[in-house]
């Protein structure tokens, strides 16, 4: 019984901050990869589109595509690292309190037996 209440706070200790830092991890990469994905071609087209624009001939076009391809994803991947942060944390606390559970049993399992 002891074990136990050693244990649950053991394990959420643990747990949280592990599951809320892996999950800042994951998010990040994950988030700056889908937004840089997603960034390029939407950034190629307003690129090409706006170089139209000012510039009306195929150099414009070209030179507005080229800097749109850098620009779309970069933006695409700090709005990607930025939301992947928030929804990681996110899903990073809560996969720390079921690890933490788990964690937290079984060292009040071990802190429990007789030999212990």
């Amino acid at each position: 019984q002891d074990g136990v209440l050693v244990g649950a706070p053991v394990g959420f200790l643990v747990g949280e901050p592990v599951g809320v830092l892996v999950g800042f991890l994951v998010g990040v990469l994950v988030g700056m990869l889908v937004g840089s994905l997603v960034g390029l071609p939407v950034g190629v087209l307003v690129g090409y589109f706006v170089g139209d624009v000012v510039n009306g001939d195929p150099v414009g076009r070209v030179v507005g595509w080229v800097d749109g391809d850098r620009v779309g994803s970069l933006v695409g991947m700090l709005v990607g690292a930025h939301d992947g942060l928030l929804v990681g944390a996110l899903v990073g606390v809560q996969l720390g309190k079921f690890v933490g559970k788990f964690v937290g049993k079984f060292v009040g399992t071990v802190l429990s037996s007789p030999s212990g």
